[in-house]
């Protein structure tokens, strides 16, 4: 039987507090799986993939960052993050998780997993703080230019002078979204793109957690993550030997449908000379953990994490 359980923790902000969950097996872990969640949702939309790998035996853990789920205080903004260096903050608060769950579970093996814009919060940890970690999944992960991102950033700056860091970015938003739905025929909602799951997508849609809006200050933190992880230099601090599996559905327009994932890949595995896998999903989306065919990922998923359980 599975058991879940939520807590709070301090931030690396110094001011806020982090919600916490997490859902632990019956006897002994084999191990900890730790979810970071991606962008504009939270950590409970992992309860399925969170108990299957439960049920087999791993302690599964995450927290919703802030401007996140129950980590937004009340009276406090959504799609904001801190005043100071978010983007460390917030790989930070994972790491910070990732220390509790240890001192809890006596310096138990971790494997991260990261999706969408929690992979690049993870891609920034795995150059900090890789060498702590077991193993790592990357899922619908993406590659942008760097003069794209640095175009998208100083608009962002511009902005901010004028309208603060509060302000909700809806013009970036739509820069970054906008095309999200070109090679989708009859979209039914904006979110299509997400899955081919229906129910998840309406669930998605009718939960403020997920339909807001990143502040400035979000996207400014975005970009700033982003140009870490798109670093040579700092993909080379990255531990050599680190197992990566990198996971992306064919038709997810973050991963450039599926180029863009290739493209990194190659750049880890021939440039960086990291240790890492791939696998693209025909027929799938971004969200490769909500799709009807969601059962063959999870499989996939349990036998490459069995492959480090016990070595």
């Amino acid at each position: 039987m599975v058991t879940k359980e939520e807590f709070y923790y301090g931030s690396a902000d110094g001011i806020s507090r982090i919600h916490a969950v997490v859902w632990k097996p019956e006897g002994e872990p084999l191990m900890a799986i730790q979810i970071v969640h991606g962008m504009q949702e939270f950590i409970d939309r992992y309860d399925e993939f969170a108990r299957f790998l439960a049920e087999k035996g791993y302690l599964v853990c995450g927290e919703d960052h802030l401007g996140h789920g129950e980590s937004v205080p009340e009276g406090g903004s959504y799609g904001y993050f801190c005043s100071r260096e978010p983007e460390r903050v917030i790989v930070d608060d994972t790491h910070r998780l990732s220390q509790l769950i240890r001192n809890s579970y006596g310096a138990i093996p971790i494997i991260l997993f990261g999706h969408s814009f929690g992979s690049f919060i993870t891609r920034d940890y795995l150059a900090r703080y890789g060498r702590e970690l077991k193993a790592c999944i990357l899922s619908g992960t993406g590659y942008m230019p760097e003069k794209l991102r640095a175009l998208a950033s100083a608009i962002c700056k511009v902005q901010r002078l004028f309208l603060g860091d509060k302000h909700e970015a809806r013009m970036l938003n739509k820069m970054g979204f906008g095309s999200y739905l070109s090679r989708i025929d009859n979209p039914r909602t904006p979110q299509d793109w997400l899955s081919y799951n229906t129910e998840s997508i309406d669930l998605y849609r009718a939960d403020k957690r997920c339909m807001f809006c990143f502040t400035l200050n979000g996207f400014a933190t975005l970009f700033a993550l982003l140009k870490r992880v798109n670093d040579k230099r700092l993909m080379a601090d990255i531990p050599h030997d680190l197992p990566i599996y990198m996971a992306a559905g064919k038709e997810d327009p973050v991963g450039g449908y599926g180029v863009d994932v290739e493209k990194l890949y190659h750049v880890y595995k021939d440039e960086i000379g990291l240790n890492v896998e791939l696998k693209l999903y025909d027929g799938m989306r971004h969200e490769l953990h909500n799709e009807p065919g969601r059962q063959a990922v999870y499989e996939d998923y349990l036998a490459w994490i069995r492959r480090y359980s016990n070595d």
